[in-house]
């Protein structure tokens, strides 16, 4: 069995204990009040941590979890409910092992979900890298002009806008062909609404600090400058600000 930590305040901790594996798919700045919940698991149920950026990364050092595994995805969803979530755009999730180890029977059963298989790798940094140039390019600015995924490749100047941020962030990101791959991603999800565009039309906090600022932080502390990427997050946080 697998839990899916979603809403897990609200589960059972009894319940949770009696798992083979556990999912944590909630948004990154909600993982810093789970830790001690997290701690109260025995440690050798694996973990499977799937969030956009980097910020939960640091998280890991508090936990007790002697086998922790990251994973990133590409599909498109929509939250409808505590209890579902719409699939909006195929894509591919990615997993590998951070922290431990994992069983043959494991990696079989993750593979082999009929509806949402995982591949696995042995450099899931990459991945995380790749998804975050994805995230840093889409998100912050579908979400500043508030249109869906594909109006960015339609409109000459949105476009324009798009391979500049997209050519600051991987200055220290390095994605093979980054271009193409976020290129691919926006007309696979053409219709989509980012999740950081719905955060803020729902009024919701935004994962712009862990998407972007850690962006923005390694190209500054290498004295390179981001002045796209320091607007966008600029405008996210004035709008979260509205919000508030």
């Amino acid at each position: 069995m697998f839990f899916l930590v979603q809403t897990f305040l609200s589960s059972s901790l009894e319940h949770i204990r009696e798992q083979d594996l556990i999912l944590i798919a909630v948004k990154s700045y909600e993982l810093e009040y789970l830790v001690s919940m997290f701690n109260q698991i025995p440690s050798d149920i694996p973990l499977l941590f799937i969030q956009n950026g980097l910020s939960h990364l640091s998280l890991l050092e508090k936990l007790a979890a002697k086998h922790i595994w990251l994973a990133t995805t590409t599909y498109g969803a929509m939250r409808l409910n505590d209890f579902t979530v719409e699939q909006k755009g195929a894509g591919k999730t990615v997993f590998g092992v951070v922290k431990g180890e994992i069983t043959s029977a494991q990696l079989n059963f993750l593979q082999q979900l009929p509806d949402f298989s995982f591949q696995f790798s042995t450099n899931i940094e990459k991945a995380l890298y790749e998804k975050l140039l994805i995230n840093v390019a889409v998100n912050p600015l579908t979400a500043a002009l508030g249109v869906a995924n594909g109006q960015i490749l339609q409109n000459e100047h949105w476009h324009n806008a798009l391979i500049q941020i997209i050519h600051e962030a991987n200055q220290v990101l390095h994605v093979e062909e980054a271009v193409s791959k976020v290129e691919s991603v926006l007309k696979a999800t053409s219709e989509n609404i980012s999740s950081m565009a719905m955060d803020i039309e729902m009024g919701r906090q935004t994962e712009i600090d862990s998407i972007v600022l850690p962006v923005i932080e390694r190209l500054e502390a290498r004295n390179q400058s981001a002045p796209e990427l320091r607007l966008l997050y600029n405008i996210i946080k004035g709008k979260e600000q509205q919000n508030v």
